[in-house]
């Protein structure tokens, strides 16, 4: 199966920072698992095997599962991709064999990265090496009080009997107040009846529990997430338990995740906003910024979004001089894991938010060029800085990105209100040069024509000459052709369009002689524009896509009626073209330019937009179609 690594190659390098801190085994691949998109380096030093083997072969790492555990592993799987199962996929514990002879143990887990329609389309994976943990529980006895596991003693009634000085310290409480309350006081609510199921119902049965995550109550007042294993003595009545403190591994899980959903997350205004509660929550940051350097002053930052305590706060404008982000703009990653006000004493915005830890990642454009920033504020010390810093590196790609596409949003918004003024100014250029025409027209040529059929009539009243008299009447009925000729491209060039001219009766004239008289489609003009405060190029504007609107109900619609109604909606002047025609499908609904109709819908919406109006198409097939133009 060919190595495709095109999920990762946005932020490749500071994805590649995130994972390689983590000790678990990390892997990103297909649905179908045909695919390895990404490996982290933790798996060669786990399963003894180049990562470039695993791209090959994206299922060669199953070949060093032990052999007693490879069908149960391997029909896991295929149960969980043949069911279609959106949740994690938990592997059953399993050994693998690496090729200097050692056996591992190993804990892995998988999860599911939904599109927008649910649909799975990447499998985000961790594996854990949990040799060590394997052996420490077997040898319990021998270091029961020196191991750094949580390990305890329960009665089948959910008792503590004993526990190690591990136990104590993760959670604060002393052995005696451990010892003098029920287990299930300590755990949370909602994992209480998952573990009195698993005390209760599968220990008392003598099957071992492995993997068994809850949470437990801490004494300040915290939960940490403990991973069990225990081993039920029965005929004792009581079982043996040992566990990890995973905490830091569901928070990275839960980060990664979020990472990796990021991709899909949506574009446009909301998008700053949700990526900034994103990071915050998975951060457990107090402040999270995403700022952009202005443009009229590269020596300040305005920010996009800013987030105090998990809410959206107003946006503020701050110049770099004097603060931590002035180190990180154009630059590199800056972090202060505690003291940043006192390093920075002229930074007031950092004096508000009494921010004692700092960590910022600078934002470039896609040429390398210095775009913004992206910075996590804490109240109190940091103790993790890497794991922000890895994890804002990583979204950071997607802010610039995005920060990218807004701008060139504004740059083509701005280019189409110079078309729509071009398209504009065209209309109204054609009209007037139309007009130029059809007056030279008028005043040329039917004035030479009109005198020299007075001088030929004149020269007929006083001719005897019979021959002479029919050649000058066949000029006679010449001239009337070409009068009427002119007369008729006159006012076709025209089109009743003159200098403050009366829109709606210009629109009624026009649909009688254009259409009801040559296509026998009967027409109807309801309401009048009376007391519209609209200057002679928006009514040509109005007139012209009336026609245009008009020709094509002619060409395409079947009708057997045009109404074209004036009204007033909201303060808004509304002109309404409906037929009774066979209805224009969706796709053809859409505003745009296509191959289909030229630039018919869109021009003339493109031509309302720059006059500050709108237009909205209501049809369905068979029913007609209204089309209302809407002007302020």
């Amino acid at each position: 199966m060919p190595h495709t690594e095109q999920p990762l190659r946005d932020g490749d390098a500071q994805f590649r920072q995130l994972v390689e801190h983590i000790r678990e085994v990390f892997w990103l691949g297909s649905p179908d698992w045909g695919t390895v998109h990404y490996i982290s380096p933790a798996y060669e030093e786990v399963w003894g095997r180049p990562c470039s083997s695993l791209y090959d072969k994206p299922m060669s790492w199953l070949d060093s599962v032990h052999l007693a555990d490879r069908e149960t592993v391997r029909l896991t799987i295929q149960h969980w991709t043949e069911t279609q199962n959106n949740g994690p996929l938990v592997f059953p514990e399993y050994r693998i064999q690496r090729s200097d002879g050692t056996c591992r143990r190993i804990l892995a887990r998988a999860f599911p990265i939904l599109d927008d329609a649910g649909q799975i389309v990447r499998i985000a994976g961790i594996a854990e090496d949990i040799t060590a943990y394997k052996e420490t529980q077997e040898n319990l006895d021998q270091v029961f009080d020196l191991t750094g596991y949580v390990v305890c003693v329960i009665d089948m009634d959910g008792h503590l009997r004993r526990i190690n000085q591990s136990f104590a310290r993760h959670v604060g409480f002393s052995e005696a107040e451990l010892l003098q309350n029920p287990l299930l006081d300590f755990i949370h609510p909602d994992d209480q009846a998952r573990t009195q199921a698993m005390i209760q119902e599968t220990l008392p049965q003598g099957i071992d529990v492995f993997d068994f995550e809850n949470r437990f109550h801490c004494k300040d007042g915290s939960y940490k997430w403990l991973s069990w294993a225990a081993h039920p003595v029965v005929e004792k009545n009581l079982f043996i338990a040992i566990a990890s403190d995973i905490s830091e591994r569901k928070h990275n899980e839960t980060a990664i995740h979020a990472i990796v959903s990021g991709a899909s997350s949506r574009c446009g205004p909301a998008f700053f906003d949700d990526m900034a509660l994103q990071l915050g929550n998975a951060l457990q940051a107090d402040y999270i910024l995403i700022g952009e350097l202005t443009e009229e002053n590269k020596a300040s930052v305005r920010t996009i979004v800013l987030t105090v305590k998990g809410q959206i706060a107003e946006n503020v404008v701050y110049e770099l001089k004097g603060t931590p982000c002035e180190d990180v703009v154009g630059q590199k990653v800056c972090s202060h894991p505690s003291g940043v006000a006192g390093l920075f004493p002229d930074d007031s915005l950092l004096l508000d938010m009494q921010a004692e830890a700092y960590v910022g990642v600078p934002l470039f454009d896609s040429k390398h060029r210095p775009l913004g920033i992206v910075a996590a504020l804490y109240c109190c010390p940091l103790m993790s800085p890497a794991f922000t810093e890895s994890i804002l590196q990583v979204f950071s790609t997607r802010i610039s990105s995005e920060i990218e596409r807004t701008r060139a949003a504004i740059t083509i918004a701005h280019y189409q209100e110079q078309l729509r003024a071009l398209a504009s100014q065209l209309t109204l250029s054609e009209e007037r040069e139309r007009m130029r025409l059809a007056t030279e027209l008028h005043d040329g040529i039917s004035q030479i024509a009109a005198i020299t059929k007075m001088k030929v009539e004149e020269r007929m009243s006083h001719e005897s000459n019979g021959e002479f008299v029919s050649f000058l009447k066949e000029i006679q009925t010449m001239l009337d052709g070409l009068l009427n000729d002119t007369r008729s491209l006159t006012k076709n060039l025209g089109t009743g369009v003159q200098q403050d001219f009366k829109l709606d009766i210009a629109i009624e004239e026009w649909l009688h002689e254009e259409i009801e008289v040559k296509y026998h489609i009967k027409t109807d003009v309801q309401g009048h524009c009376n007391g519209w405060a609209l200057d002679n190029n928006t009514r040509i504007l109005l007139f012209r896509a009336v026609r245009e609107l008009s020709v094509n109900v002619v060409k395409h619609a079947q009708a057997q009626r045009i109404c074209v109604k004036f009204g007033m909606e909201d303060s808004h002047y509304c002109i309404q073209v409906a037929d009774d025609g066979i209805g224009i499908q969706a796709q053809e609904r859409k505003l745009a330019p296509n191959l289909n109709d030229g630039f018919g819908l869109f021009s003339i919406q493109e031509r309302l937009a720059f006059l500050g109006g709108s237009m909205t198409i209501q049809s369905e097939p068979g029913q007609g179609t209204k089309i209302t133009l809407q002007i302020t």
